[in-house]
């Protein structure tokens, strides 16, 4: 029963560490003095296009990395989807 939910849970994570990550920068925008956000908004209003692209850069490879490692996580977890979907109870052959 676990093994069945697991696509969807992994799947579930992978949203969840993209919104996580998407909220965390839109909340340090309008609430922090520090972080990604506001370095963002601050170069942004002083027309400095290098250093927006640069933080832009480094949050997509932040966002990139984080895909990878929910993507080794869910290949280990779910090594056995591809040979017990072959079984005659996931095939409907009797």
């Amino acid at each position: 029963m676990l093994s069945g939910i697991l696509g969807a849970l992994s799947g579930a994570i992978r949203l969840g560490v993209v919104f996580a990550t998407v909220n965390v920068v839109v909340g340090e925008t309008t609430a922090c003095r520090r972080g990604f956000g506001q370095r963002l908004v601050a170069a942004n209003n002083q027309f400095n296009m290098g250093g927006t692209f640069a933080i832009m850069t480094v949050l997509a490879i932040m966002a990139l990395l984080l895909n990878a490692l929910i993507r080794v996580a869910e290949r280990r977890f779910l090594r056995c989807q591809g040979a017990c979907a072959t079984g005659p109870v996931a095939t409907g052959a009797v």
